[in-house]
């Protein structure tokens, strides 16, 4: 029986002695290929390298792209044309003061003098009109005892006789104060008439008179 028993001790004792061999060889065959297959793969993966950058070609400056850039020329402006010449309407002749023979009065057409227009604004007359009679204005004797004095611009209408058959008031200073009087006195002017192609012809004719104090 003891024999027996010492042999079935034996025999258990190998077998654990085996097994214990056999499960250490197995762990380190299968720990030997675990550190084995990542240095494995490691050096079984390529390398990647980044491409390297190309150069980029110059783009080169056409002519015909700078040309119109560097080359064009500013346009030259055309000349302004002459202004036409418009045709007179109006033309003036000084008229000579008149002067009252009251002491201490003068009273006559100063300033501008007179402005002559005809019938026809394109065309002159050959002769101008020209006063022949200029009468002596009436001072208001109420303006002249204040000391005021004035002016007035009168457009008369002279018919081809010479005849003033129209007088209106253009301006006037002081305004309103002195209007009758001219009024009165440029209806009583007479002019030569203005002449044109040999014919007598009707015209407009601004005269400014003036009503001064002698001091």
């Amino acid at each position: 029986m003891r024999g027996l028993r010492w042999l079935v001790a034996l025999a258990v004792a190998s077998a654990v002695t085996v097994a214990e061999l056999a499960a250490v060889a197995w762990m380190n065959d299968h720990g030997s290929q675990q550190h084995s297959e990542p240095s494995a793969r490691v050096r079984s993966l390529p390398v990647i390298r980044p491409p390297s950058p190309r150069p980029q070609p110059e783009q080169a400056t056409s002519p015909a792209a700078a040309g119109p850039n560097t080359s064009r020329q500013p346009q030259p402006r055309p000349p302004a044309p002459a202004p036409s010449a418009l045709p007179a309407l109006a033309d003036r002749h000084p008229l000579a003061e008149v002067s009252s023979s009251l002491p201490g009065l003068s009273i006559g057409g100063g300033g501008p003098g007179l402005s002559l227009t005809d019938n026809l604004p394109a065309s002159q007359p050959e002769r101008r009109a020209r006063p022949a009679f200029t009468p002596r204005p009436r001072y208001p004797s109420a303006l002249m005892r204040r000391g005021i004095e004035g002016a007035v611009v009168v457009r008369m209408r002279v018919d081809t006789t010479g005849k003033v058959v129209s007088a209106v008031v253009v301006s006037s200073e002081p305004k309103g104060l002195f209007d009758d009087a001219a009024i009165d006195a440029a209806r009583r002017y007479r002019f030569r008439p203005a002449r044109k192609a040999g014919k007598a012809i009707a015209t407009t004719v601004e005269q400014r008179i003036v009503f001064r104090i002698k001091r």
